[in-house]
């Protein structure tokens, strides 16, 4: 994956703010803990299967840039198909 970085300075984006959502959506983030009837919960944030296992579902992904206007990460990130090696 290839993030435009002047489209990012252009839509107010930080370029850690592109990363750490396509970490949270594609992989995963600790959110916090909490405690409930005296178990203990580890909450952590993640994109549905479904929408993780292909490159198009970019579309569906948002960013949140400095003005509070929700960006799709499509119109930042352009992604290569690389052949696998013989």
């Amino acid at each position: 994956m290839d993030v435009d970085r002047e489209e990012c300075k252009k839509l107010g984006l930080s370029i850690a703010d592109v990363f750490g959502t396509l970490q949270t959506y594609l992989g995963s983030r600790y959110v916090n803990d909490f405690t409930v009837y005296g178990r203990n919960f580890h909450v952590v944030a993640q994109a549905d299967t479904e929408y993780r296992g292909d490159i198009d579902n970019l579309s569906k992904y948002y960013v949140r840039n400095a003005r509070g206007d929700m960006i799709p990460l499509s119109t930042l990130i352009r992604s290569k198909v690389v052949e696998n090696a013989p």
